[in-house]
């Protein structure tokens, strides 16, 4: 995990955002650094780590794909999704089930790569994203923060789902497939 996405982390939820809240995080496999730290600081009602495959800070095997077919419309508070999205092969049904399983107005971290930052399958690597695209992606929610990673290429995104209606994602590109 980069320091810049800890920064944003950190930075950016309040402890009122955590304390006594549902909290999912997706690709929640710690690989180099983990949000869970700051998260269970806040003390949350619960967290649940997802990922597609077993290890240090998965509670539980699930594609973020397959949300909708695991968890009910809306269970969780807040959903944090780091550094996962240009893992996903299908990033459409990805953002897909989060939004599913976000509750309205609940509150979605999310940071991704851009174009210009190298490839790193864990286990694979195929999008790049840019602030447009996340905008266009996120554009059925209230963005409170979207900006480049002022670090390395990469996007950050703050944003609440103030509505049940999903953009079409259908049309939206990515900056940039690997």
């Amino acid at each position: 995990m980069h320091k810049s996405v800890m920064d944003f982390l950190r930075s950016n939820i309040s402890p009122e955002e955590i304390k006594d809240k549902v909290v999912l995080e997706v690709g929640s496999l710690d690989v180099n650094g983990s949000p869970r730290t700051i998260i269970m600081s806040l003390k949350p009602l619960s967290y649940v780590g997802i990922d597609i495959r077993p290890g240090k800070g998965v509670d539980k095997v699930i594609e973020a794909e397959n949300l909708p077919a695991n968890y009910s419309p809306g269970l969780f508070d807040v959903i944090i999704c780091t550094e996962m999205l240009e893992h996903a092969k299908n990033w459409r049904s990805a953002i897909y089930g989060i939004k599913y399983v976000l509750r309205m107005d609940g509150t979605l971290f999310l940071t991704c790569r851009s174009r210009g930052f190298k490839k790193h399958d864990h286990p694979a690597d195929y999008w790049r994203f840019s602030v447009d695209n996340m905008s266009d992606i996120l554009s059925d929610m209230e963005i409170l923060k979207l900006h480049s990673d002022p670090q390395c290429p990469g996007v950050f995104v703050k944003a609440i789902k103030r509505t049940n209606q999903v953009a079409d994602l259908f049309y939206i590109e990515p900056y940039e497939q690997l």
